[in-house]
């Protein structure tokens, strides 16, 4: 049961998260069209578009905080099986996985963040069971990741974010 008055319903986690993983997957093909030579044409609109991420990154992890703390549904969600959606290292320490609620945390209190791009023949989010089935695929997956750094008292971490991974588990259990 909620515990505050406002918070996103499913719908609106749902309809945030396509649209970020929207702007996110246009960024990669956008910049395969843009004039190798810098002179100015149709794309320039783009960079706008990096505010447009920025903007809707940050409103889907404080949204999908904000319902996690009334409503406790990417808690229940790191409790399920292969819950991970990056890695954390904070100084000094080894790498350990990163929850959807941590990744949350380490979007809206980082002081960089850096975009790359993996590209994989695993689904991301079913490759376990498409192996388990012999579902076999030529297909390549785009994996965005999103690097992020800051400092947590007098510690320095860095998290990896998947950003596929991250919206998955905000869009399916971050209302809940």
């Amino acid at each position: 049961m909620r515990q505050q008055g406002f918070y996103a319903i499913d719908e609106v986690l749902r309809r945030e998260s396509y649209k970020l993983l929207c702007f996110v997957l246009a960024k990669y093909e956008f910049e395969k069209y843009q004039y190798a030579y810098g002179a100015p044409d149709i794309f320039e609109a783009i960079e706008s578009e990096q505010t447009e991420l920025n903007t809707s990154i940050m409103a889907l992890a404080a949204l999908a905080r904000a319902n996690d703390d009334s409503g406790e549904g990417l808690t229940e969600y790191r409790k399920s099986e292969n819950s991970s959606v990056g890695s954390l290292v904070i100084e000094g320490t080894k790498s350990v996985p990163l929850s959807s609620r941590e990744a949350c945390n380490k979007i809206i209190h980082s002081t960089s963040a850096e975009w790359s791009l993996k590209e994989t023949k695993d689904h991301p989010l079913y490759a376990d069971n498409y192996k388990e089935r012999k579902i076999l695929s030529d297909y390549i997956y785009k994996e965005p990741i999103l690097l992020l750094s800051g400092k947590n008292g007098n510690k320095f971490w860095n998290a990896e974010v998947n950003i596929i991974q991250w919206v998955a588990s905000v869009a399916g259990w971050g209302a809940n």
